[in-house]
């Protein structure tokens, strides 16, 4: 891999992970958010507390399906990229790690018999 290709590889993940980072930060705001504005619909006595809290519910779960969403969406156009830029993806690292241990536990039981 050249010089120019690992800068792009290094700009690629610093890019999705400030999105990742921003999108995390952004719908954790915005659950705080709802979670003060049914607090104070309860105050003024504008809802009940179950009803709020119906509603807060409501709104928390479809933030959090969202947000799952758009994980699954980053998590394929990161895959997508990774290939583009020839890099390993999270399930082929995955693979290699687990080789790699099932052949650690082998020369550890070579070694054994050795000594």
């Amino acid at each position: 891999m050249t010089a120019q290709e690992r800068k792009l590889q290094k700009m690629a993940q610093d890019l999705f992970k400030n999105l990742w980072t921003e999108a995390q930060e952004t719908a954790t705001r915005t659950e705080n958010q709802v979670t003060s504005f049914v607090d104070r619909l309860v105050e003024r006595g504008s809802a009940s507390k179950d009803e709020a809290r119906r509603v807060g519910d409501d709104a928390i779960q479809r933030l959090r399906k969202g947000r799952d969403e758009m994980s699954r969406f980053l998590d394929q156009r990161l895959e997508a990229m990774a290939g583009l830029l020839k890099m390993p993806s999270r399930a082929e690292v995955e693979d290699l790690r687990k080789r790699v241990e099932k052949l650690s536990k082998r020369v550890e039981r070579v070694a054994a018999r050795i000594q």
